[in-house]
């Protein structure tokens, strides 16, 4: 698998990348419970879902645009509405942090 990885073969490089992730991801929730007031631990807990979750549909739909697979693309879709509200949450966390440093003009 590794040499498919390195070759270019793309659900290759996800099925290598995916435990990478997961692995550097792992301790984000217990940051985030560990500073409940703090916005940036848990946004990075959140991103680090939604990227986990877009690399798991990656792998899962690795050339079906490209055949006009549509039923194993519409499966997918689920997850990347749970995707897209998890990056959402991640951003709006951020942007709370934004805008509390802008209320004491920073």
């Amino acid at each position: 698998m590794e040499s498919d990885a390195r070759s270019g073969d793309p659900a290759a490089r996800v099925d290598l990348i995916l435990p990478q992730v997961r692995r550097a991801c792992a301790p984000l929730p217990a940051i985030a419970r560990e500073s409940p007031t703090d916005p940036i631990p848990l946004a990075a807990g959140q991103a680090a879902e939604g990227l986990q979750i877009l690399l798991a549909v990656s792998a899962a739909t690795h050339g079906a645009v490209a055949a006009g697979d549509v039923s194993t693309l519409a499966a997918q879709v689920r997850k990347l509405r749970e995707a897209r509200k998890v990056l959402q949450a991640a951003v709006d966390n951020t942007d709370l942090l934004v805008e509390l440093l802008r209320s004491v003009d920073l």
